[in-house]
């Protein structure tokens, strides 16, 4: 811990290594919070056809003051050989990501977020959105359109393997990354 936190305070009278000790971590509890939350997931509703709602899966990438971030979370479990896509694989239709979710906005997009949703056909992309996981729309077999925001800095490999019908692609991003598989569509 950081001890000399108090040493030029010269008017600060301690009575107790408990009272020290409280007031230390009164400073420092506020960033450790901070730091707890990132990294937990959270489902909430997002629009989808435009008359209804799917539940989808958000991971807490950041809790700064003024930048509260999440990414659209997808998984891949080692030791089962798993993949989890953000929403129930059977969902079809087109998918709206939104832009902020529960007062954090959307940056990213995980690997295999969107991992075999066979059955959606388009998905639009918030344009604060500044990365695209590898196999994250991996066998989004219906796909036909998407966008890439403005705001798009990297692009996994792999991202639209398997999006066989996809054949329109708005926007062009700002790529400073961009992981080239064997086969990208």
């Amino acid at each position: 811990m950081k001890e000399n936190l108090f040493k030029r305070c010269t008017k600060l009278i301690w009575k107790s290594s408990r009272q020290r000790l409280l007031l230390l971590l009164a400073t420092l509890l506020p960033s450790a919070a901070m730091w707890a939350a990132v990294g937990k997931t959270f489902k909430s509703n997002v629009t989808l056809n435009e008359s209804s709602t799917v539940s989808m899966q958000f991971v807490i990438t950041s809790e700064d003051e003024g930048a509260k971030t999440c990414s659209v979370q997808g998984d891949y479990d080692e030791d089962f050989d798993e993949y989890t896509a953000s929403i129930n694989t059977s969902t079809q239709g087109a998918i709206t990501i939104p832009e902020s979710v529960d007062g954090y906005t959307v940056t990213g997009i995980n690997s295999y977020a969107f991992y075999g949703c066979k059955k959606i056909t388009s998905v639009a992309i918030p344009s604060g959105v500044t990365a695209i996981g590898e196999y994250a729309f991996y066998n989004c077999q219906a796909m036909t359109a998407t966008n890439m925001p403005d705001d798009l800095t990297s692009l996994g490999q792999r991202a639209f393997y398997g999006c066989k019908e996809l054949a329109s692609i708005s926007g062009t991003g700002k790529y400073t990354s961009i992981q080239i598989g064997r086969a990208s569509c």
